[in-house]
């Protein structure tokens, strides 16, 4: 593919007229025909300055700098393709028939936004839609480029007014002419535009943005079911979708496709005249309209939409089922929030428009969501001048995200741009229901503002689904049924009950459910719905139960988990727990101030849910101020159960405050906790507590207090019964007599440690114990086993989301490599794992990977770099007082000679001293350099 132009730029659109009967036919042939077609099109492309942006079926998207050479390559185009297909002799075999192959082409010029190879917006659809409608060897321009290169055709071409026309998905008429030369055929029937077609659809008067995928779904299932329910809450765009996409098959119903809208019905019972008025049939005499219109169906082959049936949906099944049985050739599309129910109904949940993806929030990574795509271009209705900029980007993906991508909420925020800044509205989301109104005029009341849209929905509830649908808003992040069965039951609603009302409010589009693996089924809300639900559970004077209900189930849910991690269904285990880290941390700001007691044990049960739960400052804020609280209580020295949940906390808090890096605070809080669980004889966080102070130790070197700690560690295991812990301690132990060099000791532990990790069979203990084999293999230098065993741990710590220990796993393969002479190899895999050890802020780490490359780019003789790369890793180390293990220390003086040898030893000092000027950052990206 060639450079793809930006800016304003002209696109061409092809496709082979009657392709599929063709295909149907002449299958062998079409084969060789349509590669010599797509050669003939290329290179009357390329010939011209275009690019082929993509083959789209049996045709091609081309894009040029100008209008001109977009006009000469259709016509270059179809001038070969008259000379060499339509004429040429293609046997089927029988008699003299031939294939006859026909292209029709559209041609627009525009803007349109460049994004991984291809070209969204309204232009390029403008472009497809343009020759959606020519017949083969017809070439049709908008109306934009005619008025470029009327002045400036080829020779003996000329512009054929056709007329304005209204085509598929386009808000207003297009105005089309025809490209004509008297090498090409001049008369075509009428143009196949909507007009063309019987149908009510109305003119949408703003531009309809994304859907491909629930489009082309559509379109896939009414090839398969003649009755299709777009399922989804309101606000998504049920009708939009249903609309947009039935003017896309509307040349499949030849007598048409129509649309009846039911949202101004309240008696059920007039469905059947609603739709006649959509049809205009009149009731005959003797027969009611239900009839009347069965008879005048029967023999239709017709699209029926039935537009938002949710307050009528036992009537509009009747009516459907009736309809289906009866007429063979009729197909009905119905939009609603619940299904239908009736036999031979398919059903397609609508989704939100997709959002920005996580990660950096650039204009370019912003502009790639449909969400954020549909809210720019409602903004610029009302404000021209506004753009997506570097600057607004944050805010813009702020806004989309916390409405969820629902297209009402989108538009109803983006209105509000004629008075407020992107960036003013993303500061009032919380306030959404006040901030979301003043929609169109023309809109049905429910539709202007979102609190109304809501409204609908709930008053379509009966009492009983209403009382679990605000009492579900006490979740954060979706919950499992059992969750709810707990928190949401009570002598009002029984566990029974919440089964099927839950079923009813799935049905009904207020809660989605999403089946995960291992057959979980996982339920949530929209935020918008869920803040309203919780508005209704604040009315109703339900939420301090539901909130201790909700803290209460939590707790226990950590506490079981923190066990069950232990156990070789870890890997179920953290599926279970890892969506449940939102329910977690809504339940520890209300716990804190009204459960102090709750908030106590769910900081104590964090032994092996800490790095899953516990990871960020606010995280340790919540843990440091749940343990000041408690020992500010006037029983903290007396009660006995109270000290003993305040040991688990404190070792807790240790424990996370070291996973954050900071080894020093961490290991005194930690060794506080350690104390106070030895004086009230808590056994198992000791343990625990032992061992996060030996990867302490480890981390700051200090590996002879690290054996005796991880000896007591291994004893209290042993005695107590607690193999789990006796076999981490084991892994960490092993490391360190490999560093001291005694490799007898190490060998024998771990051999010890495969026998139990074999036993116990846990995920997170098999990685560690692959590690380990792999710095024993790596010391016998057996390097090939020692890189399989190290890759094999790497990637089980990802598995478990130990990320931490999965980049330590990655960085052995990278010392291997290295050890074995393949440098190049050894530094790809540590311009990987620096970027993520400087993103997890981790110096150590990163002091040590720019050492290893310092070795590399001196074994490349690039010796001021290597320099300057140990210059840096020295100055970081020297900032966290970090010191080298023994084996890296000796490595690090011989490179310190090696280097003095090669550059002498003022130079290395000078360009050493270089590198410590520079920051960690900095340090990172100049290691990131190819070259120095």
């Amino acid at each position: 593919m060639g450079q793809l132009p930006s800016g304003t730029i002209t696109f061409l659109f092809t496709d082979i007229e009657g392709s599929t009967q063709l295909w149907e036919k002449y299958p062998e042939e079409m084969k060789s025909a349509l590669a010599e077609h797509y050669s003939i099109l290329k290179n009357a492309v390329e010939t011209n300055k275009g690019v082929i942006v993509k083959t789209t079926g049996d045709g091609i998207h081309a894009v040029f700098s100008t209008a001109f050479d977009a006009i000469e390559a259709a016509l270059a185009g179809q001038h070969a393709l008259r000379n060499t297909l339509v004429f040429s002799n293609h046997f089927t075999g029988v008699g003299n028939s031939k294939i006859s192959i026909k292209v029709r082409m559209g041609i627009h010029t525009g803007e349109a936004e460049l994004r991984d190879n291809d070209y969204y917006g309204q232009s390029p659809n403008r472009a497809a839609r343009i020759m959606g409608v020519a017949y083969g060897e017809q070439i049709l321009l908008s109306a934009v480029t005619a008025e470029l290169v009327r002045e400036h055709l080829p020779e003996s071409a000329s512009l054929i007014n056709l007329g304005a026309y209204r085509l598929k998905g386009l808000t207003a008429p297009e105005e089309i002419y025809q490209l004509d030369h008297p090498e090409l055929t001049t008369y075509f029937p009428p143009l196949k535009s909507l007009e063309a077609y019987k149908h009510n659809l109305p003119i949408q008067l703003t531009s309809f943005i994304g859907r491909q995928r629930e489009m082309n779904q559509i379109k896939s299932l009414f090839a398969q079911t003649r009755l299709l329910t777009l399922l989804g809450p309101g606000g998504t765009g049920k009708t939009r979708l249903a609309l947009h996409t039935a003017a896309d098959l509307i040349d499949q119903f030849p007598d048409g496709v129509w649309l009846v809208e039911l949202a101004p019905l309240t008696d059920p019972n007039l469905i059947p005249e609603r739709v006649a008025g959509a049809l205009n049939v009149q009731e005959q005499p003797g027969r009611n309209m239900r009839d009347t219109l069965v008879e005048y169906l029967r023999r239709k082959k017709l699209l029926l939409i039935l537009d938002n049936v949710e307050h009528l949906v036992r009537k509009s099944a009747e009516f459907a089922e009736n309809l289906l049985m009866i007429c063979p050739e009729l197909k009905i599309l119905v939009t609603g929030r619940e299904a239908l129910f009736i036999g031979g109904e398919t059903t397609l949940q609508v989704p939100s428009l997709s959002l920005p993806k996580n990660g950096s929030l650039t204009p370019e990574r912003v502009a790639s969501s449909e969400a954020v795509q549909l809210f720019v271009a409602r903004a610029q209705a009302v404000r021209p001048d506004f753009a997506l900029t570097p600057d607004n980007a944050p805010s813009i993906a702020k806004v989309v995200s916390h409405l969820d991508g629902i297209p009402l909420a989108l538009e109803l925020a983006a209105a509000r741009m004629r008075m407020m800044s992107v960036e003013q509205i993303a500061e009032r989301l919380d306030d959404r229901f006040r901030l979301l109104t003043g929609g169109s005029r023309t809109a049905r009341p429910r539709q202007q503002t979102l609190q109304a849209l809501i409204d609908w929905s709930w008053n379509l509830l009966d009492e009983r689904e209403q009382v679990l649908f605000r009492r579900l808003s006490v979740f954060s992040g979706g919950w499992t049924l059992e969750a709810a069965q707990e928190i949401a039951s009570d002598d009002q609603l029984d566990e029974f009950d919440i089964l099927d009302l839950l079923d009813q409010l799935v049905n009904k589009s207020l809660v989605t459910a999403k089946h995960l693996s291992q057959g979980v089924v996982r339920y949530n809300m929209l935020e918008s719905i869920r803040q309203y639900a919780h508005e209704r559970l604040l009315e109703a004077g339900e939420q301090e139960r539901l909130y201790s209900c909700h803290a209460e189930y939590y707790t226990a849910f950590g506490e079981r988990v923190s066990r069950e991690l232990q156990g070789r269904d870890m890997l179920v285990w953290l599926e279970r727990l890892l969506p449940e880290a939102d329910n977690a941390k809504a339940a520890r700001q209300w716990m804190l101030d009204t459960r102090l007691d709750l908030a106590l044990r769910m900081a104590g049960a964090s032994m092996l849910i800490t790095r899953y739960w516990f990871y960020s400052s606010e995280d340790i804020h919540w843990l440091e101020q749940v343990v000041d609280r408690v020992q500010a209580l006037p029983e903290a020295e007396t009660d006995l159960e109270n000290r003993r949940e305040l040991a688990k906390a404190i070792i807790a808090l240790g424990s996370t405050t070291i996973l954050s890096g900071d080894f020093k605070k961490g290991r005194q809080v930690l060794e506080k906790g350690i104390d106070l669980a030895e004086d009230v004889n808590v056994v198992e966080p000791r343990i625990f507590g032992l061992n996060m102070l030996l990867i302490t130790l480890f981390q700051l070197r200090e590996l002879s207090s690290g054996v005796g700690v991880a000896e007591a560690s291994i004893a209290l295991s042993q005695q107590h019964g607690f193999t789990f812990w006796r076999l981490m301690a084991l892994g960490y132990l092993v490391s360190i007599l490999v560093m001291q060099g005694e490799h007898e000791k190490a060998d024998a532990y771990a051999e010890e440690a495969v026998q139990l990790a074999a036993e116990i069979d846990n995920p997170w203990m098999n990685a560690l114990t692959f590690l380990q084999k792999s710095r024993l293999e790596s010391l016998r230098k057996n390097w090939d086993q020692a890189g399989q065993y190290a890759a094999k741990a790497a990637d089980l710590f990802e598995t478990i989301r130990d990320f931490g220990l999965a980049q330590t796993a990655r960085s052995e393969v990278g010392h291997i490599k290295r050890k074995q002479g393949d440098l190049i190899g050894a530094m790809d895999i540590y311009r990987k794992t620096i970027v993520i050890y400087q993103e997890r802020g981790h110096a150590p780490a990163v002091a040590h990977q720019l050492e290893c490359m310092g070795i590399i780019s001196l074994k490349l003789n690039q010796n001021t770099r290597a320099a300057r790369l140990l210059g840096a890793a020295q100055a970081i180390r020297a900032a966290i007082q970090i010191n080298r293990l023994p084996g890296e220390q000796i490595e690090f003086d011989q490179l310190l000679g090696q280097l003095a040898e090669a550059m002498g030893k003022a130079e290395r000092d000078k360009s050493m001293a270089d590198g410590a000027k520079m920051s960690l950052d900095d340090a990172v990206t100049f290691a990131l350099k190819e070259t120095a």
